[in-house]
């Protein structure tokens, strides 16, 4: 099934200024990322957000101090890994904003190769995530 967007990034709210320059970065690529921002007033949050999920063929997890304490990025992680934790053809990838201590980190974060972001400017860490997900196409389609 073809995916109106090519990722869905989970978040906390208190990050969002670091997840709409990033979003910009993997726009001027020509990814296509999920927004909350296009959501319209009365619409129910939880079920936009299984929306985006669904609709999103990648998964970038955000992951800082105020993710991990956020109850609503926990929400979309358990989704996301609901849905795809046995999906081949959708990457769930970890982005560490911050040092984070990782031995802290949940399992079902932990198990995963992350990106380090603590030490990129967001034009880098876009340009990264973008060849991740070309990467992925092309793997993907050569096995098909």
């Amino acid at each position: 099934m073809d995916k109106k967007f090519d990722v869905f990034i989970s978040h906390s709210s208190q990050d969002s200024d670091f997840v709409d320059q990033l979003a910009r970065s993997l726009k001027s690529t020509g990814i296509k990322v999920w927004s909350e921002h296009e959501l319209q007033p009365g619409a129910n949050w939880t079920e936009e957000l299984e929306r985006g999920i669904e609709q999103s063929q990648h998964m970038l997890l955000v992951v800082s101090p105020n993710s991990l304490n956020s109850p609503w990025a926990n929400f979309e992680i358990g989704a996301i890994l609901s849905k795809f934790a046995h999906s081949p053809e959708t990457l769930i990838i970890p982005v560490l904003t911050q040092d984070v201590d990782v031995s802290l980190l949940p399992v079902f974060i932990k198990n995963r190769v992350f990106v380090n972001a603590a030490n990129m400017n967001l034009d880098e860490l876009g340009s990264k995530i973008s060849q991740i997900f070309a990467d992925s196409r092309s793997a993907h389609s050569q096995k098909n």
